[in-house]
């Protein structure tokens, strides 16, 4: 059913009730397996500092890479994906150690205090 919606969706503008269909289901068909990753249960541990910190690194992987002359859209999605996850789980790693960069920079109480 998604795939003859998206066939009809096809060349038609995003905001669309077959967008909202197409969209609407398949979270709803994700939801419904259940399914579990040990890896995004890792990543999801991190979320506030990606939220905080993914615009420096997209970019900067962005910026770096155009200015070596990577242009391929593609390979750039990829560095800037691994690139603003990565990031920011090492930002709040490192930043975690120490109480000032952990207040600073993450907005959590120092480690000594409870």
């Amino acid at each position: 059913a998604l795939i003859i919606i998206f066939l009809l969706l096809y060349g038609k503008p995003r905001r669309s009730l077959n967008a909202l269909t197409i969209g609407t289901l398949s979270c709803f068909t994700l939801f419904l397996t259940k399914m579990r990753s040990e890896f995004l249960a890792f990543i999801g541990n991190y979320s506030y500092s990606t939220y905080l910190f993914h615009v420096f690194f997209t970019a900067a992987s962005r910026i770096t890479a155009k200015s070596t002359g990577i242009n391929d859209i593609w390979l750039l999605f990829i560095l800037g994906t691994t690139l603003g996850t990565a990031g920011p789980i090492l930002v709040e790693v490192v930043a975690s150690r120490y109480d000032i960069t952990r207040t600073l920079l993450l907005g959590k109480r120092s480690a000594n205090r409870k």
